[in-house]
């Protein structure tokens, strides 16, 4: 199955049969000059490798072999990699040097771009190159990334580019307190949802909570993205200030027609329990939700038997209704 299609090229994830093809391209010394990397020992190398490449179940992405539709002869690969210690999305890309400057490179980079922003909702793109590798520097211009700074490139002097997804929520809130960031969810954290939703702690509260596979964590997190883009809802991501490790997620959404009632949601991994980190969350979030958008009444629903939930709601000023669900409290905040 093919991933994206351009005029020239096709794009899929690799397959058993590419060893043979990586073992060619990761041999040729001035294709892998500027890379950072070396050639594979063997043919099994290679295939360790595809077999072992788990991008694509845990992000949704990747690098993805190149071939060219015409007749299907593998060119390169080429993909955007998530970076999970920066949290970045960057574009990579190699080809066989038989293949330079056709452009096929950057007409694979322009459609992996274009898959990046309109299907995964990516808010940026990078790219990283040596600096004295002037044909892959190239390319990031052509594609239209953007000069931003000299910085390592696989520890070697390089240079960093970078674009903004144009058709991204870019005024979509930030928050913060004194330890918490609440951002935007990106799609590197389907991997962390899917994880979440897994927990029995998590689920003991929650029906019908817990995701069967990873595509429905990556469907969900395309899901609330179109919301945030859409300004229907309002989905953060819970992160430490000093750390990149994910704590759970906290949302506003289930609007009212007039936009004057939303419904409070918040997941916290059990992990970071019993530390006020959520009520920092919630109390970033009502503020938002009173100060900035206006709202007349946030509601919240919890299980009767989650006691600290339920104090979390109370501590925050939020009156249990009347309500006639045996599995659900209704909880009421008004400004």
């Amino acid at each position: 199955m093919y991933i994206l299609e351009t005029e020239r090229l096709l794009l899929r994830e690799w397959i058993q049969e590419d060893a043979a093809h990586l073992l060619e391209l990761n041999r040729d010394p001035e294709v892998i000059r500027y890379t950072g990397d070396g050639p594979f020992a063997s043919e099994e190398d290679a295939l360790a490798l595809i077999h072992g490449y788990d991008h694509y179940e845990q992000y949704g992405m990747g690098r993805w072999a190149v071939v060219r539709r015409e007749d299907l002869a593998f060119l390169g690969w080429c993909g955007i990699k998530f970076l999970s210690a920066s949290e970045e999305f960057d574009v990579g890309y190699r080809f066989l040097k038989k293949y330079w400057g056709k452009g096929y490179a950057t007409e694979a980079a322009l459609a992996c771009l274009e898959y990046g922003f309109k299907k995964l909702h990516l808010p940026q793109v990078v790219g990283r190159a040596m600096k004295d590798n002037l044909g892959s520097i190239r390319v990031l211009e052509k594609i239209g990334l953007l000069y931003q700074r000299p910085d390592l490139c696989a520890g070697e002097p390089g240079v960093l580019f970078a674009l903004a997804n144009p058709g991204y929520a870019s005024s979509f809130p930030v928050l913060g307190t004194p330890r918490l960031r609440l951002r935007a969810p990106l799609a590197g954290d389907a991997s962390f949802i899917y994880r979440l939703r897994a927990l029995e702690e998590v689920n003991k509260f929650l029906n019908g909570f817990r995701h069967q596979t990873k595509q429905e964590s990556r469907d969900h997190i395309w899901k609330v993205s179109e919301g945030n883009e859409a300004g229907v809802s309002y989905y953060w991501m819970l992160t430490l200030i000093q750390g990149v490790p994910l704590m759970g997620t906290i949302c506003l959404w289930n609007f009212s027609p007039d936009q004057k009632t939303a419904e409070l949601g918040y997941v916290l991994d059990p992990a970071f329990q019993k530390k006020g980190y959520m009520q920092e969350a919630v109390e970033a979030v009502l503020q938002f939700g009173f100060d900035t958008l206006q709202l007349e009444c946030i509601r919240a629903y919890t299980h009767p038997f989650h006691e600290a939930s339920i104090h979390l709601l109370t501590r925050h000023q939020f009156i249990q209704k009347p309500h006639v669900s045996e599995e659900e409290l209704l909880f009421e905040r008004w400004r």
